[in-house]
C-alpha cells in the first residue's frame, strides 16, 4: 500500500512539473511564435526549451557565429523569428524598422524585454540610455545628442580611422 502511495505521489509530482514548465515556459513562448508566423513572418523551427542553441553552439565552436547569422538572413530575410534559449524573439536586420524602432517618435511604443534589462541592470546601474525607459529615456538621449551632432563626429574622423587602422592590424597579427 505504501508503495502504491509513493508510486502515485511520484507520478503526480511529475505530471504537475511537466504542466508547470508546459504552461510558464512553453506555451506562451509557442503562442508569441505562432502569432509573428500568422503575419507571415519567416521563422526557424519551434525548439521548446532549447530553441537554436544547439545549433549556435556548434557555429560558436567552428568560429563561425556571423556566417550563421548571415545564413539565417539568406534563408528568412532581414526580418524573422528565432529561438533563443526558451525564448522567442523576432530578429530585424533591416535598417529602416531599425531606425524606426530607434526613433524618438516610437519610444515609447517599443519594451525593452524584461530579460535584457535584468542582465545589463547589476552591471550598468538603471538611470541610462541603454536601460531606461519614458522621461528617463528621453533625457539621457537629450543629453547625449550633441556629442553625435555631425561637426563633432567630423573632427573624430581621423581619430575613428587611425584606432580602427590599429585594430584591424593587431587581428591581422595573430
Amino acid at each position: 500500500m505504501l508503495l502504491l502511495f509513493v508510486l502515485c505521489s511520484v507520478v503526480l509530482f511529475t505530471f504537475i512539473a511537466i504542466a508547470i514548465i508546459y504552461f510558464k515556459l512553453i506555451y506562451p513562448q509557442k503562442q508569441l511564435y505562432n502569432k509573428f508566423r500568422a503575419q507571415g513572418i519567416s521563422a526557424e523551427p519551434f525548439v521548446p526549451l532549447v530553441g537554436q542553441l544547439p545549433e549556435i553552439r556548434k557555429k560558436r565552436n567552428k568560429d563561425e557565429q556571423m556566417i550563421y547569422q548571415e545564413e539565417l538572413v539568406a534563408k528568412h530575410g532581414n526580418v524573422y523569428v528565432f529561438g533563443f534559449g526558451p525564448l522567442t524573439r523576432l530578429v530585424l536586420v533591416e535598417p529602416n524598422l531599425l531606425a524606426d524602432l530607434l526613433s524618438r517618435n516610437n519610444a515609447t511604443n517599443y519594451e525593452k524585454p524584461s530579460d535584457f534589462v535584468s542582465a545589463f541592470q547589476p552591471i550598468i546601474g538603471s538611470h541610462n540610455l541603454l536601460i531606461s525607459g519614458g522621461s528617463e529615456h528621453e533625457r539621457a538621449r537629450r543629453m547625449l545628442n550633441p556629442a553625435f551632432h555631425h561637426i563633432n563626429l567630423k573632427s573624430m574622423i581621423s581619430i575613428i580611422t587611425d584606432r580602427t587602422s590599429k585594430s584591424i592590424e593587431s587581428m591581422l597579427s595573430k
